[in-house]
């Protein structure tokens, strides 16, 4: 069942998410696991590629993140932040060029295809090295906490950029709602 923005099985997909998350809402590492789980599934429908590619480029922000909180050479703190700024930039141009390469060297089997809103995702990225790198927000030292907020799939395809650091702090506070909240949290 796709899960489209818009389309039934979007709804479906988010309340099911919605009513996990709820369920293992005390337990912090059960629902950052949701959410992580729900981001990569949404992302799989695009393909597997996501799988991947994602984590991978999610990983290299995390570790050059934390390369910006425990550093504090400023000379070293630009060629993390620049590092950072030209793998997402890479895989943006990458992503938007590959088919044109592709058909130059006469390769048009390869179905070299990126749907998903990738320019959401490194736009997104970037906000959190480039937070950690002009001190404007605390990183994570979680990897888990990092990999679910800058793959957040509500924001994925359709925007808006949001600021990482900001969403980490939302999945690290445990949920303060009641279920009264949340109930008219879900139907909103």
């Amino acid at each position: 069942m796709p899960v489209q923005i818009g389309s039934g099985g979007y709804y479906v997909f988010v309340a099911t998410i919605f009513f996990l998350y709820w369920a293992v809402a005390r337990v912090r590492l059960a629902r950052l696991g949701v959410v992580l789980l729900a981001n990569y599934v949404f992302c799989a429908q695009f393909g597997l590629f996501y799988i991947v590619l994602l984590p991978a480029c999610s990983l290299a922000d995390y570790l050059i993140g934390r390369g910006l909180m425990f550093f504090r050479n400023e000379g070293l703190r630009r060629v993390l932040v620049v590092l950072s700024i030209t793998l997402n930039l890479a895989l943006l141009v990458g992503s938007r060029h590959m088919p044109w390469l592709l058909y130059q060297r006469g390769m048009t089997a390869w179905d070299w295809v990126f749907p998903l809103g990738l320019s959401f995702y490194t736009l997104q990225a970037l906000t959190y090295t480039l937070d950690l790198y002009r001190g404007d927000g605390q990183g994570t030292r979680s990897l888990l906490e990092h990999l679910a907020a800058v793959s957040f799939f509500p924001t994925l395809q359709a925007g808006p950029i949001t600021r990482v650091v900001d969403l980490v702090k939302q999945l690290a506070a445990p949920p303060g709602l009641s279920s009264v909240d949340g109930g008219r949290a879900f139907f909103l």
